[in-house]
């Protein structure tokens, strides 16, 4: 940790209390490349206190808060570098206040809510320019706002990582950024830069499961993500469209998740969209049985089938309904030795993806109905 103390250690807080003087100043110089420069400072400083500090380090005397609020000034700026390196330093800053300044955090509060807000108006803007919403803006600023959204993924990411319920304000406050993030799943084969999709799903990926579960039933958010995933993981699966690897593992990672924790009510919303398709509920049903999702999952989908019986064919609900039953004798059984999925566990197995894939490709999907009969006999 950072040591003020008389016992042969360097004295570093002082060092910081200086280092952090000078970039106060720096981020406010009439010079567009100092203040880029010194943002970029910033961010790193901010991201290296976070595994420096110990209990007893007092950052008092460092002038944070005044820098923060520069910080987020300069995310108004005119210079683009400058914008750019601001937004991806709020984050780490943002988050050294509010997890490691104790004396400090209060302060840090009111711009923590503000900054969130500003990234996602940032990141709503490049999506309404992207689908043709937002028509009354330069080239100029059109090509900043597309810019910045990347980096505005990025920093959302930084601060829903270490977000909790707990605090009572994260589901309202983080529930507009969450909602622009899966727009960017869903627009992904729409020209949206992949770098910001990338940016998307690996922050969605980095929010807490408490967060997620207390807006399961609440909201219609993982009832979007549990569409938005779908559709990327059945383009990719079936080969028709190609994103970057990480993308797909990600999305893959996500759809696991939204099925562990999705009520009848999020699928009903997910279902609800066009542009799913009956070969989607067919793709699912298998990729969901070669992943040993719960009959809790499968009962959700069911109920949401049902509840569109004039666009699907009642074989798709019965598929579901009878796997949950399945899948309720099985978790029932004293063999049953798998728990609650983790976020990152349970994954399709090379072999089983890779013959779905086969299957997905020809238009066939593979009759995992037969081994089921087998074992209900």
């Amino acid at each position: 940790g950072l040591r003020d103390s008389s016992d042969g250690e360097i004295h570093l807080i002082p060092i910081v209390r200086d280092v952090t003087d000078a970039m106060l100043v720096a981020v406010q110089d009439k010079n567009a490349g100092v203040r880029s420069m010194a943002l970029f400072a910033v961010g790193n400083l901010s991201l290296s206190l976070q595994t420096s500090l110990s209990p007893s380090d007092n950052m008092s005397d460092c002038k944070f808060p005044a820098l923060c609020q520069c910080v987020r000034n300069c995310i108004d700026d005119k210079s683009e570098r400058v914008v750019n390196n601001a937004v991806r330093s709020a984050g780490h800053l943002l988050n050294f206040l509010r997890l490691c300044d104790k004396e400090n955090r209060t302060q840090s509060e009111a711009l923590y809510r503000e900054t969130i807000k500003i990234l996602t108006s940032k990141l709503d803007l490049a999506l309404d320019i992207l689908t043709r919403k937002a028509t009354n803006l330069s080239w100029k600023q059109r090509s900043f706002a597309k810019k910045h959204s990347w980096g505005a993924c990025h920093t959302l990411g930084a601060l829903l990582q270490h977000a909790s319920s707990a605090d009572g304000q994260s589901n309202e406050l983080f529930l507009p950024a969450i909602f622009q993030m899966i727009r960017c799943l869903r627009l992904a084969y729409d020209e949206l830069n992949e770098k910001v999709v990338a940016a998307a799903t690996a922050a969605l990926k980095l929010t807490p499961i408490d967060i997620w579960r207390n807006f399961s039933s609440e909201s219609t958010i993982v009832g979007d993500g549990l569409a938005a995933c779908l559709m990327i993981v059945y383009h990719e699966t079936s080969g028709e469209k190609k994103l970057s690897p990480q993308v797909c593992d990600d999305a893959r990672i996500l759809l696991q998740t939204f099925l562990t924790m999705t009520s009848a009510i999020d699928a009903v919303a997910s279902f609800s969209r066009d542009d799913i398709s009956a070969g989607m509920l067919d793709f699912l049903y298998s990729w969901m049985v070669a992943k040993g999702s719960k009959s809790t999952s499968f009962d959700a989908i069911a109920i949401a089938v049902s509840n569109h019986r004039s666009e699907f064919d009642i074989s798709i609900e019965q598929r579901f309904s009878s796997r949950a039953k399945h899948e309720r004798r099985r978790e029932g059984s004293p063999k049953k030795v798998s728990t609650t999925p983790s976020l990152e566990g349970n994954m399709v197995s090379v072999g089983d993806e890779a013959e779905l894939a086969v299957h997905v490709q020809r238009g066939e999907h593979i009759d995992y109905n037969d081994e089921l009969d087998e074992e209900d006999e």
